[in-house]
Formats: C-alpha cells, sequence, structure tokens
C-alpha cells in the first residue's frame, strides 16, 4: 500500500510539473498573439517590427523586422554580428520588454530574429538560446553598459552616413570611441580655410563638432 502511496504522489508531481509548463506556454502565446496584433510597429532607426510568432515544435519565438535602408546594412555584415547580438539583447533589457524575456525563460523558448532589406528581400538571422535568455534574465545589464552600447549605436549609425559634408568646405569621414573620448575626423578644404588657424582655434573645431 506504502509503495501505491508513493507512484500516486510521484504521478501527481509530474502531472503538477506538466501543468505548471503548459501555463508558462499558454502565457507566452497569449503575449505574443496580443503583440502581434500590434504589428507593423515602428521600432526607430532599426526599422519596423512586422511580426512575431511562436513555434511550439522547436519552442522558438520568431520575431520578423523589416530594416531602415540608411542603417540596415549593419545586420548583414559578419564582422557585426556579434555586436548585432548584443543589440538585440539590449532590446530585453528595456522595461517594456523585460515581461516579455521573463515569459519567453519561463516557457523555456528560444527568440530567433530576422532583419529584412526591402529593397532587395536579402535577410540576416540572429538566433538567442534559451540558456542566454535566462542568463540575460537573470543578469541584467548595468545601466553603464546599457549606456555605452547605446553609445556605440549612435557612432554606428553616424559612420554609415559618412562621408558627408557638414558645412561648405568640411566633410566628416569617421566617428570613433578611442580611450574614453569621442573622436570626430573632418575632411577640410584648405582652399576655403586657413587650416593653420584652425589648429589655433580649438572653439571653431568645437562649434563644428556641436552643429554634427
Amino acid at each position: 500500500m506504502k509503495r501505491v502511496y508513493i507512484i500516486l504522489l510521484v504521478v501527481l508531481s509530474a502531472l503538477s510539473f506538466s501543468s505548471c509548463e503548459d501555463a508558462n506556454v499558454t502565457k507566452l502565446k497569449k503575449e505574443v498573439t496580443s503583440l502581434n496584433a500590434m504589428c507593423p510597429i515602428n521600432a526607430g532607426v532599426g526599422g519596423d517590427f512586422l511580426s512575431i510568432k511562436y513555434n511550439e515544435k522547436d519552442q522558438n519565438v520568431y520575431m520578423y523586422f523589416a530594416s531602415n535602408e540608411q542603417f540596415g546594412n549593419q545586420f548583414f555584415l559578419k564582422e557585426n554580428r556579434e555586436n548585432v547580438l548584443t543589440n538585440l539583447k539590449l532590446m530585453f533589457q528595456n522595461d517594456d520588454s523585460r515581461e516579455m524575456l521573463k515569459d519567453i525563460v519561463n516557457a523555456k523558448a528560444g527568440v530567433v530574429i530576422t532583419y529584412k532589406l526591402p529593397s532587395t528581400g536579402k535577410t540576416a538571422r540572429f538566433e538567442i538560446p534559451y540558456e542566454e535568455l535566462k542568463d540575460m534574465k537573470n543578469n541584467p545589464m548595468s545601466q553603464h553598459d546599457r549606456n555605452m552600447i547605446i553609445l556605440q549605436n549612435k557612432l554606428a549609425n553616424e559612420n554609415n552616413r559618412c562621408p558627408y559634408e557638414t558645412e561648405p568646405g568640411v566633410k566628416m569621414t569617421k566617428v570613433a570611441m578611442v580611450d574614453e573620448n569621442i573622436v570626430y575626423y573632418l575632411q577640410v578644404d584648405e582652399d576655403m580655410f586657413d587650416f593653420k588657424q584652425w589648429k589655433k582655434s580649438a572653439a571653431d573645431i568645437k562649434q563644428i563638432g556641436c552643429s554634427v
């Protein structure tokens, strides 16, 4: 009799655990359906958030974005993959996205994000597995780290614009972070400006930097 009782306890515990997992998946499905109904959503300089779906077979949440034509190329460069993944993780650090991250982790799901350039149809796909999402949930980025990533994004967007003319005779060619300083690289038409005088006048250079 005691043995039967123990077996019943094990079965009931398994059913309870299964029910809990099903509840987490059900909640995630509900959140995904609700968010998908709001799409497309403007996602800022990155482009538009087109749709979101949950695939119960492979336990992944699929997100689809249409990339901004001006800045979208960064998503398709192999050397940028780590930076892009870092930025995608930053997306889940926002207060509005924390609840969604929690629901995804509770359902033990991963995330697959696809960016598409509307003009060419070219796509880039990025995956964040469950274990990484769980680590993100349990160890959120510090405000300093978030601010640094945001700054790096701005520098990347600025470099995507380069080269461009800030004013007649002055062209911005590159922006970079050197140690703890943001350095602007400018190409100056010496026929229009007295470059020697520029070297003596830091205030003028600072004024041009402020107008960028």
